[in-house]
């Protein structure tokens, strides 16, 4: 009996290896590209990446290659999908040279500052990119940093915020407790929210504590953020009591009670969450009861708008209120208002999610809605009536581009300091 021949792995055509302050990546052909460390930052060539973000490491790789194999015009997803190829060959190859990088050459302080900021964000922060922070004035920053899940939480949300008015963002670090406690009833409570602040939360809508008055701490991961997604809602001020001193069993069980689409768990998405406190909320005069009730009456309230008598009903070509945006300019890059109550049941009917049921809240001025078309995937959008993004969904209730894209724009296009609502009827 012969032997099987062995089978040979075609040879790479990248070589790999360490250099004092990092790795060389080559290719054949004479091309290579350096990642070393610096100030803070992985460098590839001259692009700047954070430590920890090893996935954008690698694309940053491929893009560099990318760059040196093609002359010429070469159209976006070509380029895109080369990168990914040369991504693909060298992510498992690279993976334990930048292991050596952030173990054996960034220093200790540094690395764990930005281990622990990606474990909360999931991406680097800018404040780790500032030389004052490892300096001893900023000490009992860093010790904050490393601590709290919260404090993490915050400079990161901060760090968007450019104003000559504001402090400087290491600055606004030091006070981090206090950003947001404008209207906390009880400083104990509030204080112990952070320090004991869930993990898995978005730092995206930790600013909405500011708009809570906490009166007892909030430890539990659903709670907290069915507290932050209800803070967004503009019934809030009749509803904040019954949801703050709701539990999350409390909020599971009302889940189940009315038979929302989907059970609620501690793990459950930001997503799923949101919708069911936004779908409570709704409910919309003063309630005295708990959070099951309320939730019980919101269901019973949405039930009832669904079951209106045909002449309480309103009709398709009834005229929505407009926020005073650019609508032309909107309309030029594929976003389109609802402008009625037609547009708006027919939304619901092409994009199979449940927007027809916002037709009422729209016609009150309280919801402005939105079309989006972009790179062949469409979306709806909700604005609120100071013209924040509420939500954004694409075909039955999917994520898609569409969505991240039409928020951009709109978010852009509200940015009007004389923003108002146009009314659907003339006074």
């Amino acid at each position: 009996m012969t032997d099987m021949p062995e089978v040979v792995k075609p040879k790479s055509k990248y070589t790999l290896t360490d250099v004092p302050g990092g790795f060389l990546v080559q290719r054949e052909g004479g091309l290579e590209v350096g990642v070393t460390y610096g100030d803070t930052y992985l460098h590839v060539g001259t692009r700047n990446v954070g430590l920890y973000q090893y996935p954008q490491l690698v694309n940053e790789v491929g893009d560099w290659f990318m760059d040196q194999i093609v002359s010429g015009y070469l159209n976006k997803r070509k380029r895109e999908e080369g990168t990914e190829m040369i991504a693909r060959a060298l992510s498992k190859r690279m993976k334990p040279h930048w292991e050596r990088i952030v173990k054996e050459i960034v220093p200790a302080d540094v690395s764990e500052l930005a281990r622990l900021m990606w474990s909360s964000v999931h991406g680097d922060a800018d404040i780790l990119h500032r030389p004052e922070l490892y300096t001893d004035e900023y000490k009992h920053v860093r010790g904050d940093l490393k601590k709290y899940h919260a404090c993490r939480l915050i400079v990161k949300k901060e760090e968007n915020i450019y104003s000559i008015e504001v402090p400087s963002l290491l600055e606004r670090a030091k006070l981090w407790r206090q950003l947001y406690a404008a209207n906390v009833v009880s400083p104990k409570a509030f204080n112990k929210t952070l320090d004991a602040m869930p993990r898995a939360l978005s730092f995206h809508s930790i600013d909405q504590l500011v708009n809570v008055h906490l009166d007892q701490p909030i430890t539990n991961r659903l709670h907290m953020i069915a507290v932050l997604c209800g803070a967004e809602h503009f019934h809030w001020y009749m509803h904040e009591p019954i949801v703050l001193h709701a539990t999350g069993d409390m909020i599971r069980e009302a889940c189940t009670r009315v038979e929302w689409m989907r059970p609620l768990k501690t793990t459950s998405r930001t997503r799923d969450i949101k919708d069911f406190i936004q779908f409570v909320l709704d409910y919309p005069a003063p309630f005295n009861g708990d959070f099951l009730g309320l939730a019980r009456r919101s269901q019973e309230w949405h039930g009832d708008n669904q079951r209106l008598p045909e002449e309480a009903r309103l009709s398709a070509d009834e005229k929505l209120p407009l926020l005073t945006l650019d609508y032309e300019a909107l309309a030029a890059e594929g976003i389109e208002p609802l402008r009625t109550v037609g547009d708006v049941v027919q939304e619901g009917d092409t994009m199979h999610h449940c927007v027809a049921s916002y037709a009422r809240r729209a016609h009150r001025g309280h919801s402005f809605l939105f079309h989006v078309e972009h790179e062949k995937e469409k979306a709806t959008i909700e604005l609120s009536p100071a013209g924040f993004v509420q939500q954004a969904y694409g075909p039955r209730n999917t994520i898609n581009k569409a969505c991240q894209w039409g928020t951009d724009k709109l978010r852009q296009a509200a940015k009007h300091p004389d923003l108002a609502v146009v009314p659907a009827i003339p006074f």
